[in-house]
């Protein structure tokens, strides 16, 4: 019930934000008609002013696309591209504007209607219009729209300014600075509430937003991969490269793909808790044993699920403090976050997508693992409850007598044990169907993510404690997931061992028992103690076969077998990866010396 609450929330969180952030401002282009007379950005001012555009105070030629734009326009035309190719006598290339997009001439792209600046650009903005800031041609020329309050900065002028540095330009009196842009987010934030509005589009869109963040993340992966090894100059190992950027994309990767596992297996929900429900009142008749394993499965739960959103809530805070400290004056508002996708976030929208599609989605994935976790724990428990009895009726029959009617008691005993232990292997059978999948794809995932952070430890490109600490603790956090959390699972295995030995250890008892009683009974009495003996050695070997060949063991798609064996191996796995690294790492640098001293060579 916990899960799904927690999943609820997650999807309506999800949809609130997805339309916060993807708000449909339309394109705002202020063009003049005199478009195809201008050549040049003089000629553009005077097209403006002639027609009353901007206020005729400045305007700019783009050769790219033949336009005229004027700043500090009123009228809204959000059909400004029209969907055709255009030509002009100044350049023999065809240009295919978008209609009602905003287009990039770098990348030859529309960009699907996103109200976001083309690559170079950045936003300048005021009350009601906004224009797209671009530091080569140091100007503002008419772009989005943006919503009420907001200002970055005003469009009526756009005169340089020998006060301002890096590119900056006076807009209306403002030094606007591209590296460093003011504006409250809580403001922001408000606004774009007030414009809300939900509707089928609006739902689609919060469903579609986590599968695209992900992909995002992969297109990181992928980028990283192909620029280290496409660079001839470039002596990384790109296998190297591509495993230190894995771990963005492996962390949103798995939320996804264990939520989409569990939505897949929803209807097979009811039939594994009526098992548990038939499983719980074999294994504990007893009403108080039965509350009493209820209430401890509880607290692990509760306690595990406050373990995990604060590992990762603490992990995921640090990884922003990390990342952020490699960028020049970043603000709320910084706006290059997305950097090297055609898309723009501010750093507050960016942080907001990446809580809830990213953060989220893991946290969750986290509770279906520690579902899993809890029903072993209860397995565990039954299996070591029938131990105990066993262990209980060894001591009976050590150093007494054994009679018939402690034989008879015995061998309904071990019927009950039989039940049990029947109970216990389709209790098991039935959540490794349900789960398998699910903890192939967190075991998977979990330790491509530990192999990526061991390749950032090796391959650090920065040399402050903070990264350090920041890799090390994740390799830790993660690592526990594929190591720590797994004992449970463990504990059932070698609990579910322990019965064989000792079903062994009994029957041996009662032999021994029954070898004493033939020394001090009467002839009648050891008769029918001799065969009631041997009809019950008889059952307690046959469940001691039926307990070692049938053991009750977790597996992920019968590939992974949780045993303490496979525990040891993950964590030797790892070192011997991180030693692979180190060689991969050492060979790099001897290249990247071996290519520096034959260029100096060359020069001399």
């Amino acid at each position: 019930m916990l899960l799904e609450h927690m999943l609820t929330i997650w999807l309506t969180i999800s949809c609130l934000i997805s339309g916060i952030v993807s708000l449909d401002n339309p394109n705002s282009k202020c063009i003049s008609q005199m478009a195809q007379e201008c050549t040049t950005d003089q000629e553009c001012i005077d097209a403006c002013a002639s027609e009353r555009l901007g206020e005729g105070k400045c305007g700019k030629f783009r050769a790219s696309t033949f336009l005229c734009y004027c700043n500090g326009c009123e009228q809204i035309n959000t059909l400004v591209f029209p969907s055709e190719k255009k030509s002009s006598n100044l350049s023999t290339t065809n240009q295919h504007l978008c209609g009602g997009t905003n287009y990039d001439p770098t990348v030859s792209v529309c960009l699907k209607g996103k109200t976001i600046c083309s690559i170079g650009e950045l936003a300048c903005r005021n009350a009601t219009t906004a224009t797209c800031y671009d530091p080569s041609e140091k100007t503002c020329f008419a772009g989005l729209l943006c919503p009420n309050n907001q200002t970055f900065c005003g469009i009526l002028a756009s005169i340089p300014a020998s006060s301002c540095t890096r590119g900056s330009i006076i807009c209306a009196g403002y030094c606007y600075d591209p590296h460093k842009v003011s504006l409250l987010p809580q403001q922001c934030f408000l606004n774009w509430l007030h414009r809300l509005s939900l509707g089928p589009d609006f739902m689609r869109e919060g469903l579609y937003d986590p599968v695209e963040k992900t992909c995002i993340n992969a297109v990181f992966f992928l980028y990283a991969l192909f620029i280290s090894s496409g660079d001839p100059n470039n002596h990384t190992n790109p296998i190297l490269m591509g495993m230190q950027f894995m771990p963005f994309c492996t962390l949103n990767f798995r939320g996804l793909i264990v939520l989409f596992l569990l939505f897949l297996k929803r209807n097979s929900w009811t039939k594994l808790m009526k098992t548990a429900e038939v499983f719980l009142e074999t294994c504990f008749p007893n009403n108080q044993d039965r509350t009493a394993v209820m209430r401890r499965a509880r607290k692990i739960a509760v306690l595990l699920c406050l373990l995990t959103v604060s590992m990762h809530s603490a992990w995921d805070v640090s990884e922003w403090i990390v990342t952020t400290e490699t960028l020049v004056n970043v603000t709320m508002t910084y706006g290059d976050i997305a950097t090297p996708l055609p898309m723009a976030y501010l750093m507050y929208q960016y942080i907001s997508v990446w809580t809830v599609f990213c953060t989220f989605p893991f946290v969750l994935s986290q509770q279906v693992y520690i579902c899993v976790i809890v029903l072993a724990v209860i397995l565990t428990e039954a299996v070591k409850s029938i131990n105990q009895q066993i262990k209980q009726e060894i001591v009976l029959y050590e150093g007494r007598f054994a009679g018939k009617n402690e034989l008879a008691m015995t061998e309904e005993k071990i019927i009950v044990w039989e039940n049990a232990h029947l109970r216990v292997l389709l209790f098991c059978r039935c959540v490794n169907h349900y789960f398998s999948w699910i903890l192939f794809i967190i075991y998977g995932l979990d330790f491509l993510t530990m192999m990526g952070y061991s390749a950032n430890v090796i391959k650090n490109p920065r040399t402050d404690a903070d990264s350090y600490v920041y890799i090390i603790g994740s390799i830790i956090i993660f690592g526990s997931y594929g190591t720590v959390f797994l004992l449970p699972f463990v504990h059932v295995y070698e609990q579910s061992l322990g019965l064989s030995f000792s079903l062994h250890h009994l029957a041996i008892a009662v032999k021994q028992c029954l070898a004493v009683t033939d020394k001090t009974d009467g002839q009648s009495n050891l008769n029918r103690c001799a065969f009631k003996g041997k009809t019950l050695i008889e059952s307690v070997e046959r469940l001691e076969t039926s307990t070692n060949r049938h053991i009750c063991i977790f597996h992920a798609v019968e590939l992974i077998h949780y045993t303490r064996g496979f525990v040891v191996g993950t964590c030797t796995l790892l070192l011997s990866f991180m030693v692979l690294a180190r060689e991969f790492f050492a060979k790099d640098q001897e290249a990247a010396v071996s290519a520096g001293e034959k260029l100096e060579n060359v020069s001399h």
